[in-house]
């Protein structure tokens, strides 16, 4: 919550005393960045005065009165340089710059008020010009200096000011008649000053609120995109835990046969063949016997770990079942699969896996087939089994092939049918 501004501080800058300090800090800070434009005008203001009145006046006068003026501009932009106009304000200085710009405009208002002091003995037309210079600086300070609007008051106030006691104290009706709509417009100019106050008022208030909106959206952004995230890498792990297996970290049997379905697939449109392997640990339960379940879930560990430093990058593997694994061989041909698979064997037979202080030395027994035309899935991994079989039944740590023979892969296919039709 903003804290609001002493009542005077507000006033001297919004003409009010109930606006917080946040606006009248901003609302200061533009006045600061306008100063090098009223600077400017103030010059051009002169220039304009000196050339329409050095022949027609008392030149001593409208010297002292132009020396007066470039005085004023050079202590107020020395005042300015000094104070950082034009800068943000520090924290808790806001009160101390205002009351700088004020004084500031009170000198300038006086300066050009005293021309009306000293050069108002001059014709009556040479008068009107002198007039209408005052009131067209005083007509551009109001827009330019209401962003601070007390500042802006007292500057016309002080321009208009002298002007109009002259032309009420004059011998001449006309000039009378004069200052009272000398008075008026002063009124009209102070009224612009604070509508120009209000605008700026209004834009600085939207201003803040838009900032306020920016930030509280890229704040509910960035909370948006944490739980994006969150959200992203829950799924994740809720897709890890459905693909995974928790001790091997390879991929499970559901991830495998959704592995063999979209390879299949593309097998049948592309005709490339593809092979699938059975891999199997020897004698596990003797090592779960021997050496407990934890060294057997070593063993499974260390066995993943040795496939898939030894498996092709393209392969897939995964844990199809207790210390069975499976391996999926994409565009590999049955004899590229077995060398694939006798490396496997050799690698996995050559582990040695420490624990409490022993030596647990595993193999493996390996059944490989490859995919033919028109085969299913069941009977490609009834093959592959059927082979696996094989090798453990000539003596395991071995690696045996399916066979393609029709006969077989008749067989194959009506048991195939049945275990389907069983389950």
């Amino acid at each position: 919550m903003q804290r609001v501004n002493l009542p005077l501080f507000s006033l001297l800058v919004t003409g009010r005393s109930d606006v917080p300090d946040h606006i009248c800090k901003a609302m200061a800070e533009e006045y600061g960045r306008r100063y090098i434009s009223t600077t400017i005008v103030c010059l051009l203001g002169v220039a304009l005065l000196d050339f329409l009145l050095w022949s027609h006046t008392d030149r001593t006068q409208i010297t002292l009165w132009s020396v007066l003026m470039l005085l004023v501009v050079l202590a107020s932009v020395a005042i300015a340089y000094k104070y950082r106009f034009g800068k943000p304000i520090e924290t808790g200085k806001e009160f101390n710059q205002v009351k700088l710009f004020l004084w500031n405009q009170i000198i300038f208002g006086a300066a050009w008020g005293a021309a009306g002091w000293m050069l108002f003995s001059i014709q009556f037309e040479y008068k009107m010009a002198l007039a209408m210079v005052l009131c067209c600086v005083a007509a551009i300070g109001a827009p330019l200096l209401g962003v601070v609007f007390g500042g802006a008051a007292v500057f016309i106030v002080l321009v208009l000011g002298p002007l109009i006691y002259l032309l009420m104290n004059s011998p001449f009706e006309i000039f009378q008649a004069l200052s009272f709509a000398g008075i008026a417009y002063a009124l009209v100019l102070i009224w612009v000053a604070k509508l120009t106050n209000e605008m700026g008022l209004r834009a600085f208030e939207f201003g803040h609120q838009n900032s306020q909106l920016v930030a509280a959206l890229q704040e509910t952004n960035q909370e948006l995109g944490n739980k994006n995230d969150a959200l992203h890498y829950a799924l994740a792990k809720v897709e890890e835990i459905a693909t995974m297996d928790e001790l091997t970290h390879c991929y499970n049997r559901r991830y495998m046969m959704e592995s063999l379905r979209r390879e299949l697939a593309i097998a049948e449109r592309s005709r490339e063949p593809f092979s699938f392997m059975l891999l199997d640990i020897d004698h596990f339960k003797r090592v779960n016997d021997t050496f407990g379940h934890i060294a057997g879930d070593q063993a499974l560990a260390t066995f993943a770990e040795t496939l898939r430093l030894t498996k092709r990058i393209m392969d897939t593997l995964a844990r199809f079942g207790g210390e069975e694994f499976a391996v999926l061989m994409p565009n590999t041909t049955l004899e590229e699969a077995a060398t694939s698979g006798e490396r496997m064997r050799i690698a996995v037979a050559a582990c040695s896996i420490p624990f409490g202080g022993e030596i647990c030395n595993i193999t493996v027994s390996i059944g490989v087939a490859q995919w033919h035309p028109r085969e299913s899935l069941q009977m490609l991994i009834h093959r592959a089994d059927v082979a696996l079989y094989d090798a453990k039944r000539n003596g395991r740590d071995r690696l045996a092939l399916a066979s393609h023979d029709d006969k077989l892969m008749l067989v194959s296919s009506l048991d195939s049918q049945k275990i389907h039709s069983a389950s």
